[in-house]
């Protein structure tokens, strides 16, 4: 009965969106260093999502890999990749980067990008990254870039 109890009582969030957002995005795991670089499946639980921005989306998986997709804003008729390619109406991306998350502290996750054709740019360079999760906004920051999360306010990622 007790576990009936606690879980209604954890699964109530209250009338406010955002309240809601937030408790939804409550820390569940704190790395606190190499022996805890792998953290448990709910470790990466906070960041779990499509991330989207204006000509960028970002998805980070369970297991803490993620992939980054971005327009270049040149076509490939205009420059050698990486380039978006345009056909019938639909962009590709032209910027792709994976990697994989290794540990989280609060609402800071850090890791790695083992593969990426943004060079040129800089966009999500090989090695070390941080995300910061800000559950406010339902928002992620890399760099001072923001992917946002379904319940994100409108304008906060671009249009």
């Amino acid at each position: 009965m007790m576990g009936i109890l606690l879980a209604a009582a954890t699964a109530y969030t209250g009338p406010s969106a955002s309240a809601s957002v937030a408790a939804a995005k409550t820390p569940t795991h704190t790395a606190t260093g190499p022996a805890d670089s792998q953290p448990s499946p709910g470790g990466f639980s906070l960041f779990v999502e499509q991330w989207l921005g204006h000509g960028r989306s970002l998805t980070v998986n369970k297991d803490g890999s993620f992939e980054a997709s971005g327009r270049v804003y040149v076509t490939c008729d205009q420059a050698s990749p990486p380039c978006d390619k345009a056909s019938d109406n639909t962009i590709t991306d032209g910027y792709h980067a994976s990697g994989r998350l290794t540990s989280v502290n609060g609402t800071s996750a850090t890791g790695v990008v083992t593969d990426s054709n943004g060079g040129r740019d800089n966009w999500f360079p090989t090695g070390p990254i941080t995300m910061t999760l800000n559950p406010a906004t339902d928002s992620l920051s890399i760099a001072g870039t923001n992917y946002c999360g379904p319940n994100s306010p409108p304008d906060l990622c671009g249009a």
